[in-house]
């Protein structure tokens, strides 16, 4: 989810850092739904809270990293 929120302008980005809390577990066969937010965008730097929930809505991970953007597009335009 952090990877996807912080490629999503097509601008190639990589993870400078992130911090990682686990809450609770998750067991084999749980159904569990990642949803990023993108807290602060600059024009090289971003920080992204992302959540990990299960089936139940109850959260299993808080992760929060920080991207680091580069000059470069992530995929060709040109088509």
């Amino acid at each position: 989810a952090f990877a996807f929120a912080c490629n999503s302008y097509n601008q190639l980005t990589v993870a400078q850092s992130c911090s990682i809390e686990y809450v609770r577990p998750a067991k084999l066969g749980d159904r569990l739904v990642a949803t990023a937010k993108e807290q602060s965008r600059g024009k090289t730097t971003g920080l992204y809270d992302i959540e990990v929930v299960r089936a139940d809505g109850k959260p299993v991970v808080f992760f929060r990293g920080k991207s680091f953007s580069t000059d470069r597009a992530l995929l060709d335009e040109t088509y």
